[in-house]
């Protein structure tokens, strides 16, 4: 559930930008979040969020699987109703946040 969590978080605040390829000038310009990058660095870029994005589906893939069979054994054994994999994503998603918040400000101290 934190790899989840981490890997969304990641995506959100690094992969959320707009990215694109320029060549209306005649010559090809990269860019990504607006500013001007290498050819190198933009498919680098275009690679890790491929690679993000796959691993983050496959884990909620996961998540959900798992998720349908503890509401099916809550309902079988007349536990109760409600599932707790939400309340465990919204606490691993708080948890990387402040965690990142925690490294963010060390950096700036530094």
């Amino acid at each position: 559930m934190f790899r989840y969590a981490a890997l969304a978080h990641r995506w959100n605040s690094k992969h959320v930008v707009e990215s694109k390829i320029d060549s209306s000038s005649g010559e090809a310009i990269y860019t990504i979040g607006g500013e001007e990058v290498s050819k190198d660095a933009w498919y680098k870029f275009q690679k890790e969020s491929d690679s993000l994005q796959k691993q983050i589906s496959e884990l909620k893939l996961l998540i959900d699987r798992k998720s349908r069979l503890l509401t099916w054994l809550l309902r079988h054994y007349k536990q109760e109703q409600t599932n707790p994999i939400d309340d465990w994503k919204v606490q691993a998603k708080e948890r990387v946040e402040r965690s990142d918040s925690a490294n963010q400000s060390r950096k700036a101290d530094a």
